[in-house]
């Protein structure tokens, strides 16, 4: 798993855009520099890693507010 982390870093200190999906909200805040939250097909809202906890990751996973059209 370390090595593909490894990749992935790589190819963005590159400056190759990488995306990741997951719901390993730890590697999420690892790997990503945004976190977009999908919810009805739609982005719901867009995080910045860096300034954003497990929390509020899951707290926009599971909201029921309406995803904005």
């Amino acid at each position: 798993r370390h090595d593909v982390y490894d990749k992935i870093v790589d190819a963005a200190r590159s400056g190759a855009t990488v995306l990741v999906a997951s719901s390993d909200l730890d590697e999420l805040l690892t790997l990503t520099h945004r976190i977009a939250v999908f919810r009805a097909g739609r982005i719901a809202v867009v995080l910045d890693s860096a300034h954003t906890t497990r929390d509020e990751i899951a707290n926009a996973m599971m909201a029921e507010e309406p995803v904005p059209a």
